[in-house]
């Protein structure tokens, strides 16, 4: 039904298209030229006309904005789309000088951030190695435990339900131009799964019409260069807290943060830190990344996901977790993902374990990985950031 108005809305704009704006001035002087006289060339002046005001479509000039906009959100609506949880969410990235879009996959049980593991569960007890294999390589994912079904499609073509008729309504003529992206960046959700493009799309200045996104989704997997200006060093320099603030005024993330700030009309907001558990995250203090978003303005949800609190925390970092805040001064409420429960300490095996604590001999609390289906111990030199992936 999509498809067929969009024809329809498409002949109907583009009668009389004789008198619809050009592109290239109508008043253009033909030199004939003998053809073969060598010339050299010469670039010709292309006059770009100014926007006609549509005096003759009925659909500009007898249809209210309000009415438009209701035939606009119609078009967006692909077929298939609703079969997925996310049926407006699409996955922007920045490749190669090109931006692509991909519909969100994401199924309603992967919202659970123990889906994966749960799986994994009924197959360790059922002693299928394959689909362990297969389960781990999801918990792997650098797209977090919700989106690894669409970061496997990234490698692949796209299919009929990445399609959408946004070009098609762009390229109708100025006067719609506005409206259409207006339109769409307030339909979409749209998600961000690598910094790049998401500073690029947010805080660049190549996209005037950002400021009209209502839903926004930024999964981060970051090294420990972006999280470098929210480091304690300036404070425990005794620089103070301004020092920090000021060294936190710098780096991408702080950039689409103040780009965030200047947003409208913000309707749901997610942001998910450390979707693969790196370690870096165990040093930092999480408070001073997301001071910026204190006085961001959302409308309905706004979550921060984090990655799960180790038994031990470092001593440095006691009371810089964003669970600690009891004052309910946070405009956004947190969410920790469970803790890991599987890794592959071995090639090609992959094992159930849990964290362990337990006094040394100096009588300091310290933590170990115990592999439980041969109660064997994987000692971690990165005390107290025991972390799997660092071992």
């Amino acid at each position: 039904m999509g498809i067929g108005l969009l024809h329809s809305l498409l002949s109907w704009l583009r009668r009389g298209s004789d008198k619809v704006e050009t592109m290239v001035s109508s008043e253009c002087i033909v030199v004939n030229h003998d053809p073969n006289e060598i010339r050299p060339f010469e670039p010709t002046e292309i006059v770009v006309s100014t926007t006609n005001e549509q005096a003759d479509c009925l659909f500009l000039q007898k249809l209210p904005l309000e009415i438009r906009r209701i035939i606009y959100t119609h078009l967006w609506r692909h077929p298939y789309a609703h079969e997925y949880h996310q049926p407006n969410g699409r996955h922007i990235s920045y490749e190669r000088g090109r931006w692509f879009s991909r519909q969100c996959v994401m199924y309603p049980d992967e919202e659970d951030l123990n889906s994966i593991q749960n799986a994994m569960d009924v197959a360790y007890e059922q002693t299928k190695l394959d689909n362990l294999q297969r389960c781990h390589a999801w918990l792997r994912s650098t797209w977090g435990h919700r989106h690894w079904r669409c970061q496997e499609r990234m490698c692949r073509p796209a299919t009929v339900v990445d399609k959408t008729d946004f070009i098609y309504m762009m390229l109708i003529c100025k006067r719609m131009y506005p409206e259409i992206m207006q339109s769409i960046f307030e339909s979409k959700r749209f998600m961000f799964n690598d910094i790049i493009s998401a500073h690029e799309f947010l805080a660049g200045d190549g996209m005037p019409f950002a400021r009209h996104i209502r839903d926004l989704e930024l999964t981060f997997n970051l090294g420990q260069h972006h999280y470098q200006p929210f480091m304690l060093a300036a404070a425990e320099q005794g620089a103070g807290q301004d020092a920090l603030d000021k060294l936190s005024r710098h780096g991408l993330l702080n950039d689409i943060w103040t780009a965030l700030g200047k947003m409208a009309c913000l309707h749901n907001v997610r942001i998910a830190f450390d979707v693969y558990d790196r370690g870096v995250w165990r040093k930092i203090p999480e408070k001073n990344i997301t001071s910026a978003l204190k006085h961001l303005s959302v409308q309905h949800q706004f979550t921060i996901e984090l990655p799960p609190r180790l038994p031990i925390p470092a001593p440095r970092l006691e009371g810089q977790a964003l669970d600690d805040d009891t004052d309910g001064k946070n405009p956004f409420s947190v969410l920790r993902r469970p803790a890991l429960r599987y890794w592959t300490f071995v090639p090609d095996k992959v094992e159930r374990f849990t964290f362990e604590t337990h006094l040394d001999d100096s009588n300091n609390e310290s933590c170990a990985i115990a592999v439980l289906k041969d109660a064997t111990f994987v000692h971690s030199s990165q005390a107290p950031y025991n972390n799997p992936h660092l071992l």
